[in-house]
């Protein structure tokens, strides 16, 4: 993706810095891990991400470390979006 792409509807973004977190990802593989990028991120691990994302009625994950891993290598603006909101509810206090 090129600034050019946006035309203008992003115009209140730093557009580096916009870029680097989103557009990178398409246009090359991550070079972290999940785990170093959940760590890079502020949290304490890929395991803590998981936790945040809530139990099931049987008391298991919502999401596993495999999907999760998953969406890292398939889907990595999702897996920044879900990266990005376990950050915001800890900035929250949340848990």
């Amino acid at each position: 993706m090129r600034k050019e792409d946006f035309c203008g509807e992003f115009e209140n973004i730093d557009i580096e810095v916009f870029e680097e977190r989103y557009c990178s990802n398409q246009d090359k593989p991550e070079q972290r891990t999940p785990s170093q990028q959940a760590k890079a991120a502020g949290l304490k691990s890929l395991s803590q991400v998981r936790d945040m994302l809530g139990t099931n009625k049987n008391g298991h994950p919502m999401v596993s470390l495999q999907t999760l891993n998953n969406w890292h290598k398939n889907k990595p603006l999702l897996f920044q979006a879900v990266l990005d909101g376990c950050v915001a509810r800890l900035m929250l206090g949340e848990r």
